[in-house]
């Protein structure tokens, strides 16, 4: 049965940030990889994400601007302080070439004390 909850009911701290993102064209069956240093505070924010090696990023939302991403597999992970590695995987039948886009991000940060 599913139940109503908070994502803070699960992670007790999380962060959404920003990130310009521009992979360049992906070729049938090949991987894309881009670091990014995501901001906080909107789309157009200026303070750095407080992201450190060992968050968890959750999900990695590409906007419409980005192009049709059919057959595109896009994750994310920390890869240290402020920084993130984008990475773009193309399971298509054809070349995928996403336009520069901001893309959003959702990290989480597991509490010592609830693990």
């Amino acid at each position: 049965m599913f139940q109503q909850r908070q994502i803070n009911d699960i992670y007790q701290l999380v962060e959404v940030s920003y990130a310009t993102v521009a992979p360049g064209a992906i070729t049938t069956g090949s991987k894309a990889v881009v670091t990014v240093n995501p901001v906080v505070g909107g789309v157009s924010g200026t303070s750095p994400s407080q992201c450190i090696l060992g968050d968890q990023v959750l999900q990695v939302i590409a906007p419409a601007s980005a192009g049709n991403l059919g057959g595109l597999i896009i994750s994310a992970q920390v890869s240290a302080a402020g920084a993130m590695v984008v990475s773009f995987y193309n399971a298509s039948a054809g070349t995928i070439t996403p336009t520069s886009a901001v893309y959003t991000f959702i990290t989480a940060r597991f509490t010592p004390t609830l693990v």
